[in-house]
């Protein structure tokens, strides 16, 4: 994000998602009333006990699924039948699209399911609960339209202190300015807007940021290391993203500890993701 010109398209982004947002939490008001109920008190969640090992392979599996799928896509033919060989550059983010759309679910499923057999886990101790769906969804929509201009303040001193040879960008964000096929928008924001936030929600806010709590003995520890993690684990972005995307994590966390719920999180993230992807914000 460099000059003015480029701080006033994020502006009117902004504006313009600020906008949209406020639409769909008015339809969702009216038409499902029976998502409403009352602000308090809030769901008790049972407290989970430290599980180390766990937490490495909840860790490994989000890192290695994707590598997997797209490695088998690869080797099966598939980016092939596609796009044709030999493969041109600007098709790699396109490639990412289906192996994305494919791993996230695939991901999400092996470690709901993994920690369901092994350890009990049900999704309501992760925050996972229709209680208050529309509620919440208020709660996430209104931290995303106050605090992101803050959050987005900080990316930009982090960008004016990295040198440009450390800066990275989102393969999702490099092939969101390209030309997509219908077929392929349909899997950006099912991978991009929809499965991205749920999964990054479930692991990072719903199992993460519990097992440190469990560690540490302090919730706001616990905010910041899952926090810090989540912006590590988007390294490849560049350090200037990574202070950004911890920022991020570190208020969607919030929202988690205090709705007791993962629901705005989501709202919150989904809404960042499209600031992101589409804008490159």
């Amino acid at each position: 994000m460099n000059g003015w010109p480029e701080i006033l398209a994020t502006g009117t982004a902004y504006l313009a998602l600020a906008v949209l947002g406020a639409l769909v939490l008015a339809g969702l008001w009216w038409f499902t009333a029976s998502l409403r109920g009352p602000w308090l008190p809030l769901q008790r969640v049972r407290p989970m006990s430290w599980k180390g090992v766990d937490v490495l392979l909840v860790f490994l599996t989000m890192e290695a699924v994707p590598i997997l799928v797209d490695q088998t896509l690869r080797e099966a033919g598939v980016f092939h039948w596609l796009y044709g060989v030999p493969a041109d550059p600007s098709t790699r983010g396109r490639e990412q699209l289906w192996s994305l759309a494919l791993a996230l679910p695939l991901t999400m499923a092996l470690i709901v399911f993994s920690l369901k057999l092994l350890r009990g886990t049900r999704l309501t101790e992760l925050g996972v609960t229709p209680v208050r769906a529309g509620n919440n969804a208020t709660v996430g929509y209104a931290q995303w339209l106050i605090l992101t201009p803050l959050t987005l303040a900080i990316y930009l001193l982090a960008l004016l202190v990295t040198p440009e040879e450390w800066r990275g960008e989102h393969s999702i964000t490099q092939v969101a300015q390209q030309p997509l096929a219908v077929s392929e928008w349909v899997l950006f924001f099912a991978a991009a807007v929809v499965l991205a936030p749920m999964l990054e929600e479930l692991v990072f806010r719903g199992y993460f940021q519990r097992q440190f709590e469990s560690f540490t003995h302090s919730r706001w520890l616990a905010l910041f290391l899952q926090a810090a993690l989540f912006g590590i684990g988007h390294g490849y972005q560049g350090i200037e993203a990574c202070v950004k995307i911890a920022c991020f994590g570190g208020l969607f966390g919030l929202l988690a500890l205090w709705r007791k719920s993962l629901r705005p999180g989501m709202m919150a993230h989904a809404w960042t993701d499209i600031l992101g992807g589409i804008f490159g914000i």
